[in-house]
């Protein structure tokens, strides 16, 4: 078997896919039109400044692709094998103005994503002096 065959995938949402949760879609076979490429789930939102000061939205949610109908076996390794056991990724939407895709800027497993709220929280601590040491110049007075 090729990794570029083409297999038939019963489409199957993720068990926190909000469209199949809140009736939008079914939770099985759904056309992928219907669809759209990713389940996600409940989307928390932060936002922040751009390099030019303008506003810009980041949206987390659970987020999975989905898949159905003719996938290359390639993708579906892909899938399993970046994922490993767990549910789905952690989709990252990044959204200057008032558009979205719907399709995550950024997936994370769920180590990286811990990781980057770590980071996130260690330079955050640092520049509200919560948390010494941070590499800083040290000044006269």
């Amino acid at each position: 078997m090729s990794n570029d065959e083409l297999i038939d995938v019963a489409g199957r949402c993720a068990d926190f896919c909000e469209g199949a949760i809140c009736g939008d879609h079914g939770a099985t076979d759904t056309p992928l039109a219907e669809h759209g490429e990713f389940c996600t789930g409940t989307s928390r939102a932060g936002v922040g400044r751009g390099p030019n000061y303008e506003r810009v939205e980041v949206w987390l949610s659970a987020a999975m692709p989905y898949r159905v109908g003719p996938t290359t076996r390639s993708a579906m390794i892909r899938d399993r094998e970046t994922r490993g056991n767990a549910e789905g990724f952690v989709g990252v939407y990044v959204e200057h103005g008032n558009a979205s895709s719907g399709i995550p800027d950024v997936l994370l497993t769920a180590g990286e994503a811990r990781q980057l709220a770590a980071a996130l929280l260690w330079i955050a601590d640092g520049l509200d002096s919560l948390d010494r040491p941070h590499p800083s110049i040290r000044r006269q007075k």
